[in-house]
């Protein structure tokens, strides 16, 4: 399970120690669902607990990138931050550009 790891502050394949997995059907037969896994930081030894979305298509199962759940997961607010050089951070009021620095200094 590739997987970020808060203390490591790295992407790390992560060892699974176990998984529970539900597929449901709904209405018009189409099948899905998630599976939730319980792994480890190969650096730090840190537990993991991720989601992996399930779509079914025939007998074939594909599973979604995993989202960690536990430790507390990244904020999505800061994937969404622009990236800019100097010249385009300027264009903003002074408060701003601090938030982009002192945000991106965490990343």
């Amino acid at each position: 399970m590739i997987v970020a790891c808060p203390t490591c502050k790295a992407v790390v394949d992560a060892k699974k120690h176990g998984e529970f997995k539900r597929l449901l059907e709904d209405e018009s037969g189409n099948r899905g669902g998630a599976a939730y896994v319980v792994g480890e930081c190969p650096k730090c030894g840190l537990a993991l607990f991720a989601r992996e979305d399930i779509s079914v298509d025939g007998e074939e199962e594909y599973y979604s990138e995993p989202k960690r759940l536990w430790p507390s997961p990244p904020s999505d607010v800061l994937y969404m931050m622009p990236q800019m050089n100097a010249d385009e951070c300027r264009q903003y009021p002074v408060f701003m550009r601090l938030c982009f620095l002192n945000i991106r200094s965490y990343l």
